[in-house]
């Protein structure tokens, strides 16, 4: 399969993006491998956003199309209208703080390249403080390239700054049936872990090891950042909370999933079906998981070192970073555990 600079189209979704958005922009004409064309859906800015993208537009060696919103979007659902008025048969998204390195294009190309089953490509990325400087600290070791066959890998292990999808992973769904898909807080679920779903349904999924895009952490990001210890210095009831919404969620999702595989099935589809039948399993066991750890941190200390214990030796946590949360939880003092009132009670 040939996929070459006419193949790919770059969504960006832009808000009062001034501060950075030059950068992103300068670091897209730095490609080595150049895109078709550069998609920008700005949500309302009233900032000087515009502007800069029409100046970048005027000399920018690949088209530009600037899609101003007639009414304000939404981070999520701006990426997925947007995205809608590309041409490529790659869909490359793109946040506006962010800065591409080089290669991103021609490694993520070349991948889509190898095969025509595969269906998505994220990969790894380095994250930089405001200023544009390397947060080391964050650095992960990341495992080798890794190839998952249709309806398995992890079902959110990418972030939307890192994900290229093929044209058809939007388009295999209705527009019902990609838009207004809310949490239980009524917050919309993400444009990239909705479309990485859909993506794993279709096809195969590649995450690169790659670190192809510094990606920015400062006070204006859409999505929340934790750094360090504060990611593990939750109280119990907070991450009681936390991990009740995420089951919640999971099950909604293997709902929609299952529901898609049988609008699927009705219209042929049958490996689409099957491969969201498996990850509509796939987001049970989650939602298992999560419930599992819940109950660990709404019991009394000793009933959750045992169930900790387990945990670990049964296989159930799905990473070491989930592993090292729960026991620095289970072991630290009991002004974390008096806050959920479980200190001086019998197990429940």
């Amino acid at each position: 399969m040939i996929l070459n600079e006419d193949s790919i189209s770059i969504v960006m979704a832009t808000y009062n993006g001034e501060r950075f958005i030059k950068e992103q922009l300068d670091s897209l004409s730095s490609q080595s491998l150049l895109p078709k064309e550069l998609l920008v859906g700005d949500d309302g800015s009233t900032d000087s956003t515009i502007a800069l993208v029409k100046r970048f537009a005027a000399s920018s060696p690949f088209p530009v199309h600037l899609i101003q919103h007639s009414r304000h979007l939404g981070a999520t659902d701006n990426f997925l209208v947007t995205a809608t008025l590309a041409s490529g048969s790659l869909l490359a998204f793109c946040d506006q703080d962010d800065i591409w390195r080089p290669q991103k294009l021609q490694k993520v190309t070349e991948t889509f390249a190898s095969s025509s089953e595969i269906m998505a490509v994220g990969h790894n990325s380095e994250e930089i403080s405001a200023d544009g400087t390397p947060m080391r600290d964050r650095l992960k070791q990341m495992p080798p390239s890794t190839r998952f066959p249709r309806g398995s890998g992890p079902v959110f292990a990418v972030a939307g700054h890192t994900m290229t999808i093929r044209r058809e992973v939007l388009t295999s769904a209705s527009p019902n049936e990609r838009l207004g898909i809310h949490d239980e807080a009524g917050n919309p679920f993400g444009h990239d872990h909705w479309l990485w779903l859909l993506a794993t349904c279709l096809g195969d999924s590649v995450i690169l090891s790659d670190r192809l895009v510094a990606h920015r952490v400062h006070d204006q990001n859409v999505a929340e950042h934790v750094v360090g210890m504060e990611r593990i210095l939750l109280s119990l009831r907070e991450a009681s909370e936390h991990c009740r919404l995420a089951e919640v969620n999971s099950m909604n999702l293997a709902k929609h999933m299952n529901r898609l595989a049988a609008s699927w099935d009705d219209r042929g589809c049958y490996e689409w079906a099957a491969g969201a039948v498996n990850v509509s399993a796939d987001l049970r066991r989650r939602a298992e998981h999560l419930a599992e750890r819940r109950r660990l941190y709404e019991s009394d200390r000793l009933t959750a070192a045992k169930q900790w214990i387990r945990m670990v030796r049964s296989g159930s946590y799905l990473g070491r970073e989930s592993i090292a949360k729960d026991a620095f939880l289970i072991l630290v003092g009991s002004r974390a555990w008096s806050r959920v009132g479980k200190v001086d009670q019998q197990p429940q």
